[in-house]
């Protein structure tokens, strides 16, 4: 585990919980992860429901993120709820590829908002190069 990584997980989760500013705040400077499990093609980040459970959603609208690591791993990712409180994140490649063992680079792409349809064959722009 390394800080690069912890600091994936927070902007995922922030850029998810975009439409609940209130939450974040919740979660802002707190550990609330309790364990990670890491699959070889991607992680499950369970929350600590000690450190959650003071905060609840009457009705969840989250948006769903994509992007891309250390510019060309396609990732995703899935916020689950359980009674109305977070449970698991859950973070995955597409394709063949694996979860890199380092991260040097992350993007994320909202790919859709609260209150839009479903998603239907959306995949993300790749990073523009740096050259």
């Amino acid at each position: 585990m390394n800080a690069k990584f912890e600091q994936l997980e927070r902007d995922v989760i922030n850029l998810i919980l975009q439409n609940y500013p209130e939450a974040c705040a919740f979660l802002k400077g707190k550990n609330y992860i309790e364990k990670r499990d890491f699959t070889g093609k991607g992680f499950f980040s369970v929350f600590d429901k000690r450190e959650v459970m003071a905060y609840q959603f009457e009705e969840a609208k989250l948006s769903v993120v994509g992007g891309w690591l250390n510019g060309k791993t396609l990732i995703g990712f899935v916020l689950f709820l359980e009674n109305g409180r977070l449970f698991c994140l859950e973070g995955f490649t597409y394709g063949d590829d694996s979860w890199p063992e380092e991260i040097e680079s992350y993007e994320f792409h909202v790919m859709r908002k609260e209150g839009e349809g479903p998603i239907v064959g959306f995949i993300p722009p790749p990073p523009r190069s740096s050259d």
